[in-house]
Formats: C-alpha cells, sequence, structure tokens
C-alpha cells in the first residue's frame, strides 16, 4: 500500500512538471525569460514560445499575466498559435480577475485562422467607450479619423476549438465576442455589458458574423457554436436612416436587452 501511495504521489508530481507555465507583464519594457522575476513582454510570443517548448510528455501549458492593469495599444493581442487538444494552452491572471487589460483601438484579442486549442480565462478586457458618450461620436462627425472611438470587438473569433471563459468584458463600442471563421468555439459563463452605447448603428454582445467562412466537411458530431451561461447587460442595437455604411434605412431598430441570460 505505501508503495501504491508512492507511485500516485510520483505520478502526480510528472503531471505537475509536464504542465509548462511561463508569466508576461505587458507594459515591461524588457523582454525577459518567462518567469516571475523575469516575465515576458508579449502575449501572443509568450503562447508561441509554450508551444514550441513543449515536449513529448507535455500535457498542456499557460501563459500567466502578472496581476495588475495594462493598456494594450495599437491592434490588440493577435494569436495564431496552433497547438493539440492535448496539449492547451490557457492564457490567465495571475489570480482570478487579478488582471485588467484597456484596449483603445480596433481590437482586443484576435484569434487567427491558425489558431487552434487556445483558451482565454477569468480576464477583465474594458474597451473604454465609457469615456466617451455616443453623442459625442455623432458631433464629430460619423466615423471620421478625430473620433475618439476606442475599444471595438474584445474578441475576433477565428481558428478553430478557441474557448472564451469566465472573463468579464466591457464597454466595447461593437461586440464583446464575434465569431467569423471560428469552429468548436466555446463562449461559456463570461459577464458583458455595455456594449454598443458609442456605436452608431450599435453592438452585439456575442454573435456569428455571416460573412465569415462557411464548412462545407463533417463535424463529427461536435458543436460549431457552444455558447452557454453568459450573463449580458445593456447592450444596444441601433440603424439610423443617415449612417453612411447602411444605405437608406428608414427605420430604427432596439434590440437593446437590459439582462440576458443564454
Amino acid at each position: 500500500m505505501k508503495n501504491f501511495i508512492l507511485l500516485l504521489c510520483c505520478l502526480f508530481s510528472l503531471q505537475a512538471i509536464s504542465q509548462l507555465e511561463v508569466y508576461v507583464n505587458p507594459s515591461s519594457g524588457t523582454n525577459g525569460s518567462g518567469t516571475l522575476a523575469s516575465p515576458f513582454n508579449d502575449v501572443a510570443n509568450a503562447v508561441q514560445y509554450v508551444r514550441d517548448n513543449f515536449t513529448s510528455t507535455s500535457t498542456g501549458g499557460s501563459v500567466i499575466i502578472i496581476d495588475g492593469e495594462y493598456d494594450i495599444p495599437g491592434d490588440g493581442i493577435i494569436i495564431g498559435t496552433s497547438t493539440t487538444n492535448s496539449k492547451k494552452i490557457t492564457i490567465k491572471p495571475q489570480t482570478a480577475y487579478g488582471v485588467k487589460l484597456n484596449f483603445n483601438g480596433r481590437w482586443g484579442f484576435v484569434f487567427q485562422n491558425t489558431a487552434k486549442h487556445i483558451v482565454i480565462e477569468g480576464l477583465e478586457l474594458d474597451g473604454e467607450t465609457d469615456e466617451l458618450d455616443f453623442w459625442t461620436v455623432v458631433a464629430k462627425g460619423f466615423w471620421g479619423d478625430n473620433v475618439p472611438r476606442n475599444g471595438g470587438i474584445a474578441v475576433l473569433l477565428n481558428g478553430q476549438n478557441i474557448t472564451v471563459k469566465d472573463n468579464y468584458i466591457h464597454d466595447w463600442y461593437q461586440k464583446a465576442c464575434e465569431i467569423r471563421d471560428g469552429r468548436y468555439i466555446d463562449v461559456e459563463g463570461n459577464i458583458i455589458e455595455n456594449i454598443g452605447h458609442t456605436s452608431l448603428s450599435g453592438g452585439h454582445g456575442i454573435m456569428r458574423q455571416q460573412k465569415g467562412q462557411e464548412f462545407l466537411d463533417d463535424d463529427n458530431n461536435n458543436y460549431r457554436w457552444d455558447i452557454k451561461e453568459n450573463l449580458i447587460f445593456n447592450v444596444q442595437q441601433r440603424i439610423y436612416s443617415w449612417v453612411q455604411s447602411k444605405g437608406k434605412i428608414d427605420m430604427v431598430i432596439d434590440e437593446g436587452k437590459s439582462i440576458l441570460i443564454d
């Protein structure tokens, strides 16, 4: 019995060792070695590093963002890494909801078509549109470059087997999650609020964009999109006749829901 318990302990130890973990500080000016004391400074590069350093006994890995608040500039965090179901990579905070990522550009997380088996979990994604009201956008001249629009889409989902789980996503001018060319996408347990309030045409909490890729092969009884247990507050949808990209539409649409539990 004693030897059996010792064997179990050894097996659990091997399991722990086979999980590769690296740390990231997105505001660090220096790119370190991925340890807590010397973290990487780029989330996407850290994901690729984990994938490139898997061994035959690896059972997955984690990219751990050190607790704090970070401003993410430009085009957001672009993930193109492909891994496997047995070697999933999770992007998560050091402690649950200990990380707030502020985005002032069009995108938050962008999963490219090459991305596979990646999870983002337990993060706060802030599009910062609460710093701007709808009427300021109107007064500034539609979609002109002088309009301070801030964050547009929090998570753009291409690729396959991507999971967006237990995140707090708020204050984006278009969408919280947009599934475009993505397949086998799980959007689960997220809190989503204040979407579309500063958009001229409105927003969506979670949507599948119909201009995305259509898949004609067999899904082997897998759900293409599994969307469940999300709590959605204050999403506004409106289309006005003078919005340039919409042409002539003589109507107003308001699909806003005060609370939606899917």
